[in-house]
């Protein structure tokens, strides 16, 4: 049996080897993906998760794979229902779920920064 956090890890990496292939020709793009992974979760901490998910949503050009990749990992980890948004979502749930999807949130978020630090590394330059 795979602990939440395995299926996290698991997840999150899936994710970020996916993405950092599709666009690590592309270094202006990649050099945006990994400094904005790097600060999702402080921003996440700070100001809470629905304005840092509203902040990543608004920013369509620049941040939405980050916030796709958040939203990606919710769903396989079944925290999010398939094809829920995470942005709606969070709007509509009662505050003890709310606390508890911000924390699941953060947490995935952390391995997102770890793995997008660590598939990048030597591709751009910070």
């Amino acid at each position: 049996m795979e602990l939440k956090s395995q299926q996290y890890s698991r997840k999150a990496f899936e994710r970020v080897n996916n993405i950092v292939e599709k666009i690590k020709q592309d270094k202006e793009k990649l050099k945006k993906y990994r400094t904005f992974a790097k600060r999702f979760p402080s921003l996440i901490h700070t100001c809470g998760l629905e304005q840092a998910v509203s902040f990543a949503e608004s920013k369509e050009k620049d941040y939405r794979l980050n916030f796709d990749d958040l939203e990606y990992v919710l769903q396989k980890t079944n925290v999010l229902q398939e094809g829920e948004s995470l942005t709606s979502y969070s709007k509509t749930v009662a505050l003890p779920i709310y606390l508890r999807l911000s924390k699941e949130a953060l947490i995935v978020a952390g391995w997102l920064k770890k793995y997008t630090e660590a598939l990048t590394e030597g591709l751009v330059e910070d």
